[in-house]
């Protein structure tokens, strides 16, 4: 056991929505307090509250001039930093080879041709990508899928074992679906996810209600459903987690129909509340899923179309996808997986 606390610094926004920042936040949650104290930024203009237990670094207005400032306080502070984000990335890496400090980082989404783009726009260039993640001490990639198509497809390597994220299981309350009634999609980018698919769906089956949760103004698609006439589709917006914890109670299938992902946190999370997720197979789901037994992976929107067909005449089914999804849910259990991420911190603090 080490003498002292290894002092872990996280370069996330934990009072912020966002993918990366909600992950930042439950996995600073979940680490032993007992071997590593944990300092994370904050924003100005953040929308969740700082769980008591985290101590902040806080971003002012301008956040474009104070975040130089909120990384250097906590990387001149830290044994270990976790740098998830890649902002300020040039200041960062000129920071961590000046005082020798441990990092790590994680990959958690496939670099095609969409996803590169963006991250050049972030990056500046394809080669400045490269260099932000060979600065860092250990890249991790959050499923093998991930790694192995990244380093295919643009020369990024990772370390052999993935680093899963997890979910908070506890947050979450089980219910055991019987029939097929309510589906659900939930996106907060909701163009780049599928959405024509869902409302095509939708078309197809008119005596299921389809629900959207997320960012529905953003996309306008109110005015959307009104153009194409589809009537069964209930639009909520954005929900807190105790309304969508609610929500879900009434809900029997999560489709997910995103072709460019890492690995979605809200399957973990629906299957939390026992709704199975059908996605596409273009994420490599199969490292983590199995079809007709968790949830089920097809090709296309025609084999969402067959999949949906065999759940409304088959309760069996989704009552079998329902109990089994919310074993997949515990498997990825943050009490479980936060182990791993321990691991990564004590021996990057050691070496």
């Amino acid at each position: 056991m080490m003498d002292k606390k290894i002092k872990l610094f996280i370069g996330a926004y934990i009072n912020q929505t966002n993918a990366q920042n909600l992950n930042a936040r439950l996995l600073a949650s979940h680490l032993d307090s007992s071997k590593i104290e944990v300092v994370a930024l904050s924003l100005y203009s953040g929308n969740l509250s700082i769980p008591k237990n985290i101590k902040t670094i806080k971003c002012f207005w301008p956040h474009v001039l104070s975040k130089y400032a909120a990384y250097l306080f906590g990387i001149i502070k830290c044994d270990v930093a976790y740098l998830p984000k890649g902002e300020c990335s040039s200041w960062l890496i000129f920071l961590i080879k000046i005082l020798n400090k441990k990092t790590f980082t994680t990959i958690e989404g496939i670099y095609d041709k969409k996803n590169l783009e963006k991250a050049i726009s972030f990056f500046g260039s394809k080669n400045s990508l490269l260099k932000w993640h060979s600065a860092q001490d250990e890249n991790y990639s959050i499923t093998a899928f991930l790694a192995k198509f990244n380093e295919k497809k643009i020369g990024l390597k990772s370390e052999s074992k993935p680093l899963y994220l997890g979910v908070d299981g506890d947050l979450f309350e089980f219910s055991l679906k019987t029939k097929l009634s309510d589906v659900i999609m939930i996106g907060y980018n909701l163009k780049n996810k599928g959405i024509e698919d869902y409302l095509a769906l939708a078309d197809s089956f008119k005596d299921l209600n389809f629900h959207v949760v997320g960012d529905i103004d953003d996309y306008d698609l109110s005015k959307q459903i009104r153009v194409s006439k589809v009537k069964n589709v209930v639009l909520h917006g954005r929900l807190d987690h105790e309304a969508l914890n609610q929500l879900l109670k009434k809900i029997d299938l999560h489709i997910f129909p995103s072709r460019s992902e890492g690995f979605p946190k809200v399957i973990l999370e629906t299957a939390s509340s026992g709704v199975p997720s059908l996605i596409y197979a273009d994420y490599g789901a199969s490292e983590w899923m199995k079809t007709n037994y968790d949830g089920i992976i097809v090709e296309n929107i025609d084999e969402m179309k067959l999949a949906i067909k065999n759940l409304i005449s088959s309760k069996e089914l989704i009552s079998s996808l329902s109990k089994n999804s919310r074993k997949l849910a515990l498997d990825f259990d943050w009490k479980i997986r936060i182990k791993d991420w321990e691991s990564v911190i004590l021996t990057l603090a050691k070496s």
